[in-house]
């Protein structure tokens, strides 16, 4: 046993010189290539395996297929203590998006790893560290997994970022050799790992907080589970039900509700002989969101508006130009009531028809189209006005009083000789103006004011006749004679 540990210490010794030179420092686990979208996304795992703490953030950078990056403190103080794990990622905050429950020391810096093989590790004063190089043939090529250093050789495993690699109980333990001044690894695994179980009585399985979530749009849903001492199980099967009928497996799996409706989704999680379940509520609303407004040409721009009553989260929804697709970033929020314009200056879309803007979905079904504004209602216009209809007579003024005078009597004999019009009289008076005026020309009204006048003229007539009759009654007959006794002639 004791040859096994020296030919292992010196295995170590010659890889890992420089970190125990200039500090134990050791890459543990790349995350090179994560599944689906690399950018921002990518870390690796470094560990102590000294005795004594080591402040990163003072004189530490981190190396990469040739190239070195500035290592700044994002959580923690920047000191890892003798044993401790720290995480160097591209995009803190995406790697605490997806990693919540990560608590230790997270340090920032730009770069971005190659996806073939390239190598990594720590520069101290312009010596390299605790170098690991790595390739695709090693598995975690966008399936999920992550490469972790286990005896010396790196494999494919799920991720494990800030806890020791365990699988069948191996750990990878690091102690201080006095025969050999150098590193030794400790193999605690058993001769295999068939049917292992974890080292605890029991495990858990949180799936996160309840949520919301809109029709249509797929929902990511992650799961952990752990034993009781807290450390997270590498190896267990996922299975999600959605309450809709519809499941999935996996430890991180997307999903899309088609309906509105509340849903109680569940996830069992097995490792060999233990289970455990749990239960979160989803409660899924259709996205009232629209595209507010489309500028074409050089000035193309799109706009969306949330009329709904909360604010919607459209990370990863895609805008479309009709040729290309813009993907909004994660946490991309759009309050209630409120609009968000995006330039061609950001997304590169540029609009030759309104028509073709779109909002897309993350799994690329259409959510919304741009409907075109209606046209705005014509100006009112006044219309000029119409010539006054002098043969109604409602409407035609009469001026001054009409006066109808007896023919054969005098003022002077002591009678009223003067009454007023027949109203006939003033109709056919405003016919016979308004045919001789040629107020609304056409054959149509000449015809009209000479029926006007002919049915005034009757009314007339009958009424000049009645009115006659009663006038014969004021006088008296006086028989006349002649000489001759007889009546005269």
């Amino acid at each position: 046993m004791r040859a096994y540990h020296k030919s292992i210490s010196i295995f170590l010794t010659l890889c890992f010189i420089p970190s125990f030179v200039h500090g134990s420092v050791v890459v543990t686990e790349i995350m090179y290539n994560p599944e689906g979208n690399d950018e921002g996304r990518e870390w690796v795992e470094i560990l102590n395996t000294g005795s004594e703490s080591i402040n990163l953030s003072s004189g530490w950078k981190f190396y990469e297929n040739g190239k070195n990056h500035l290592l700044s403190i994002t959580q923690g103080d920047g000191s890892v203590l003798a044993g401790a794990y720290a995480i160097i990622a591209d995009k803190p905050e995406i790697f605490l998006s997806e990693w919540p429950s990560f608590s230790g020391i997270l340090f920032d810096s730009s770069f971005s790893l190659v996806n073939s093989e390239s190598s990594v590790g720590l520069l101290l004063d312009g010596a390299l560290v605790g170098e690991v190089s790595y390739s695709s043939e090693s598995g975690g090529a966008g399936d999920g997994a992550s490469l972790q250093l286990v005896s010396g050789v790196l494999i494919a495993a799920s991720p494990t970022p800030g806890v020791a690699y365990e699988a069948g109980g191996a750990t990878a333990t690091y102690t201080d050799d006095t025969e050999t001044d150098s590193a030794s690894y400790e193999n605690n695994a058993p001769s295999s790992d068939a049917g292992w179980v974890p080292d605890t009585n029991d495990i858990s399985v949180s799936s996160g907080l309840d949520r919301r979530a809109i029709v249509g749009a797929d929902i990511a849903f992650r799961a952990s589970a752990r034993g009781t001492a807290g450390v997270p199980l590498s190896r267990a099967d996922y299975i999600w039900n959605f309450g809709d009928g519809t499941i999935a497996k996996g430890e991180h799996v997307l999903h899309a509700y088609r309906y509105p409706g509340v849903y109680a989704v569940f996830v069992s999680v097995q490792s060999g002989k233990y289970s455990a379940t749990d239960r979160i509520t989803v409660t899924a609303e259709p996205a009232d969101i629209v595209i507010s407004r489309v500028e074409t040409g050089a000035d193309s721009l799109i706009e969306l508006e949330n009329r709904s009553s909360r604010e919607l989260d459209i990370s990863f929804w895609q805008l479309s130009d009709g040729r290309s697709l813009f993907p909004l970033p994660e946490h991309t929020v759009l309050f209630s009531g409120k609009k968000i314009i995006f330039p061609y200056s950001v997304t590169g879309l540029f609009f030759i028809n309104p028509s073709d803007a779109a909002l897309m979905y993350p799994n690329g079904s259409l959510a919304v189209s741009y409907a075109l504004p209606a046209p705005p209602p014509a100006p009112y216009v006044p219309r000029e006005p119409y010539a006054v209809d002098a043969v109604h007579a409602d409407t035609a003024p009469i001026t001054g009083a009409a006066v109808f005078r007896h023919p054969e009597i005098s003022e002077d004999e002591g009678y009223d000789t003067e009454a007023p019009a027949f109203a006939g009289d003033a109709l056919t008076g405003a016919a016979v103006t308004a045919v001789e005026a040629g107020s609304v020309g056409g054959g149509a009204l000449f015809l009209f004011g000479m029926l006007a006048v002919a049915l005034a003229g009757a009314f007339g007539a009958v009424l000049s006749r009645k009115h006659g009759e009663n006038e014969g009654d004021r006088y008296t007959i006086i028989d006349e004679t002649t000489d001759h006794g007889g009546p005269s002639v």
